[in-house]
C-alpha cells in the first residue's frame, strides 16, 4: 500500500501591530518574497483580499518535512511583511 501525503494550506491575515487592524500589504509582502525567496513563488499566493496572503506547502509524506514547509513558510511570511510595514 502506497503511503499517503499530506499538505497545508494557511489562511494568513496581515495585521498591524500598533492598531491591531487588517492592513493591506499582500502585494509588497509577495513582491518581497518573489525577490528574497523565488524559489517559493509556488507557495505564498494572494487570497481575495488585500490584507490576506495564502501559504501553501507541497504534498509530503512525513511530518518532519511538513514541518520544516510550515517554519520556513511561516517565517518568511513574517520577514516579508515586517520589512514592508510603514512603521
Amino acid at each position: 500500500m502506497e503511503r499517503r501525503t499530506v499538505g497545508v494550506e494557511e489562511e494568513l491575515l496581515l495585521v498591524d501591530p500598533e492598531t491591531r487592524a487588517t492592513t493591506p500589504r499582500a502585494e509588497q509582502a509577495l513582491r518581497y518574497a518573489a525577490e528574497h525567496a523565488p524559489e517559493s513563488a509556488d507557495e505564498l499566493d494572494h487570497e481575495l483580499f488585500a490584507h490576506q496572503l495564502e501559504t501553501r506547502t507541497p504534498p509530503v509524506r512525513d511530518a518532519a518535512d511538513l514541518r520544516g514547509h510550515l517554519v520556513r513558510l511561516r517565517a518568511l511570511d513574517r520577514k516579508s511583511t515586517r520589512l514592508n510595514s510603514s512603521h
